[in-house]
């Protein structure tokens, strides 16, 4: 085996500088972040949070939004159902004057020999299930949007109680006998963004009981199906 001699003459001094160099630059690592460095990752949060959070505010109004008309739109097929079920007139009863706004099915109590509810029954009709509350800051109404989903809406026109006979067509039942009932809509909008036209539903029935969502595009001046 060489013999390396005294260690002052053959081994670099250059080899003990490096060594213990490298021992103080561990050491101040294993010390944690610096000042500089912990502000750093503050700032980046915070400008991560300023973009990021209003855009899960305006996802989670949009999917709020949604949620309540495909609500409303499983309420009034359900309506539907328990008409041609139950052989009987059966309506969505929908409340806009209480904080939150809600529908319930209901029933007729009994009904006349000219197919419409007998009012004098009382009540004249009855609750089928629990009311539906709508989800906070939404509410019904279309605002300023002249523009209906269908051709067959009247002027923006809707109806709080929308009622089908036995054989699941929606009808009005105002007259002196069942009339067939195309028109029946219900718009919901965003309390939060109450300018938002973009945020506003419609929830419709056809003549033949069909059910569809819409939303209103204020760019295209138009309503699409969801």
């Amino acid at each position: 085996m060489r013999d390396f001699g005294p260690l002052d003459s053959e081994v670099p001094w250059c080899f003990f500088r490096h060594r213990s160099v490298t021992g103080a630059e561990r050491s101040a690592r294993s010390a944690g972040f610096s000042l500089v460095e912990m502000m750093t990752v503050v700032v980046i949060i915070v400008i991560i949070g300023a973009v990021a959070i209003p855009f899960l505010i305006h996802v989670m109004a949009a999917y709020r939004m949604s949620s309540a008309a495909k609500s409303l739109a499983f309420e009034l097929n359900m309506t539907r159902v328990r008409a041609a079920s139950k052989f009987n007139l059966a309506r969505l009863s929908c409340d806009n004057t209480s904080a939150p706004a809600s529908c319930k099915i209901e029933l007729c109590n009994v009904q006349a020999g000219n197919g419409l509810c007998d009012n004098t029954a009382s009540p004249a009709w009855i609750s089928d299930g629990e009311a539906l509350p709508l989800p906070a800051n939404v509410y019904f109404g279309f605002g300023s949007i002249s523009k209906t989903p269908t051709a067959a809406l009247s002027a923006n026109a809707e109806t709080y109680q929308i009622v089908f006979n036995s054989r699941g067509l929606p009808v009005d039942i105002t007259g002196a006998k069942q009339i067939p009932k195309p028109d029946y809509a219900l718009y919901i909008r965003d309390a939060a963004n109450p300018n938002n036209d973009d945020a506003t539903y419609a929830v419709t029935v056809a003549a033949s009981g069909a059910v569809s969502v819409w939303q209103y595009s204020s760019a295209n001046n138009a309503w699409g199906t969801r």
